[in-house]
C-alpha cells in the first residue's frame, strides 16, 4: 500500500483515500499510532471529511495529546460529523474541561433548542446552565437553571438554582430557594445551602437571620473558618448600622 501511494505521489497524482485508509488502519492494527497517526493526517490533508476527523479525534486521544484531540473534533462537529446526543454531550464537556465554556454552551444550545438532538432533561439543561454561569452569562444561566429545576426533587439542582437566584441580584427567591433545598432529603452539602442563605439575608440587611445560617453553616469543618470569618463580618455590619441609626434625630 505505501508503495502504490508513494507511485501516485511521484506521479503527481493525489492518492486514493482508500489507500490511505487502508494504510492507517493497519498501522493501527499493529498498534503503531505514531505512523498511524502520520497516514491519517494525510488522509485529512486531502479528504477533509467529518469522519476522518473523527479518527483523528481518536488517535490524539490514544496518545494523550489531549487539546489536539479536542481540536480535531471541534472540527468534526463543524463539518457536520457528531449527529447523536452522546457526541455532543461528550465535545461539550470536553469543552468545559478545557475552559472553554462559552463554546460548549453553544454546542449545548444548537443540540437543545436547534437541531434537537439533545434531550431538555433535567440533567442536560443543568448542564448549559452550568457552562453559561461558567461562561459569565448569570442572566442567561438562571433561565435554564429554572427550566432544570422545575418540579425537580434533586436537592443538588434545587441549590444550584439558589445560587443562580443569588448571583443574579434576586435575594428573596435565594433564601426561599435554598430553604427548600434544606428541607429535601439527600443534600450532600447543607453548609452549602446555609451559606446561600446567609448570604441572601445579608444582602437584605437582615443580619441576625444571616448570623444564624452562618452559625449553622460553622457547624460543618469543611466551612467552618470561612464561616467564622463571615460571622465576624456579619456581627461588626450589625453594630455599625446599630450605631448609625442611634445617630440620627428623633422626629418631632
Amino acid at each position: 500500500i505505501t508503495e502504490a501511494i508513494d507511485a501516485q505521489l511521484d506521479n503527481k497524482k493525489i492518492p486514493a483515500a482508500s489507500l490511505y485508509g487502508w494504510q492507517h488502519s493497519l498501522y493501527i492494527e499493529k498498534e503503531d499510532y505514531k505512523n498511524g497517526l502520520a497516514s491519517l493526517k494525510k488522509l485529512v490533508g486531502y479528504y477533509p471529511k467529518a469522519r476522518y476527523w473523527k479518527s483523528l479525534s481518536h488517535i490524539y486521544g490514544e496518545l494523550k495529546r489531549d487539546q489536539e484531540s479536542l481540536a480535531a473534533l471541534e472540527i468534526c462537529y463543524q463539518l457536520g460529523g457528531l449527529t447523536t446526543e452522546k457526541e455532543l454531550l461528550n465535545l461539550s464537556y470536553l469543552l468545559m474541561e478545557e475552559n472553554a465554556p462559552y463554546k460548549a454552551a453553544k454546542v449545548l444550545k444548537k443540540g437543545l433548542y436547534v437541531d434537537r438532538i439533545i434531550a431538555p432533561d433535567p440533567n442536560n439543561l443543568m448542564l448549559l446552565a452550568e457552562s453559561l454561569r461558567l461562561a459569565k452569562n448569570s442572566k442567561e444561566s438562571l433561565v435554564e437553571y429554572e427550566k432544570a429545576a422545575k418540579n425537580s426533587r434533586d436537592p443538588e439542582l434545587i441549590l444550584r438554582l439558589a445560587s443562580a437566584y443569588y448571583d443574579n441580584g434576586k435575594f428573596k427567591e435565594a433564601s426561599r430557594t435554598a430553604r427548600a433545598a434544606l428541607k429535601a432529603p439527600r443534600l450532600k452539602r447543607v453548609d452549602h445551602a446555609n451559606f446561600v442563605i446567609g448570604q441572601a439575608e445579608l444582602a437584605q440587611n437582615h443580619f441576625d437571620e444571616a448570623l444564624t445560617f452562618f452559625q449553622a453553616a460553622s457547624k460543618d469543618p469543611r466551612s467552618e473558618a470561612s464561616a467564622k470569618e463571615w460571622i465576624t463580618y456579619v456581627e461588626r455590619e450589625k453594630m455599625k448600622t446599630s450605631s448609625a441609626l442611634s445617630t440620627l434625630p428623633l422626629s418631632p
